[in-house]
């Protein structure tokens, strides 16, 4: 079986948010309907995700996910 990689462009806001609804879905026992190959491939998209954000912060994270969500809310328009 060949495997094929996909290239995924995503705007910074757009990584942003993402990521985070990567990481509450990660952290949430909520969503119980993923099965082990869907968490380890979520889990991996937010590893890419992690390493790849200038944005990821400590301090001001919340911000920086609101400004990013107010970004695409705008652009969408």
């Amino acid at each position: 079986m060949r495997s094929h990689l996909y290239d995924i462009r995503l705007t910074s806001a757009e990584a942003v948010v993402l990521f985070e609804l990567l990481h509450r879905l990660q952290e949430s026992d909520a969503v119980p309907a993923l099965d082990d190959v869907e968490r380890g491939v979520a889990q991996n998209l937010l590893g890419l995700l992690e390493g790849a954000l200038a944005e990821r912060v400590e301090f001001g994270y919340a911000d920086v996910v609101a400004r990013a969500k107010v970004r695409l809310v705008s652009a969408a328009r």
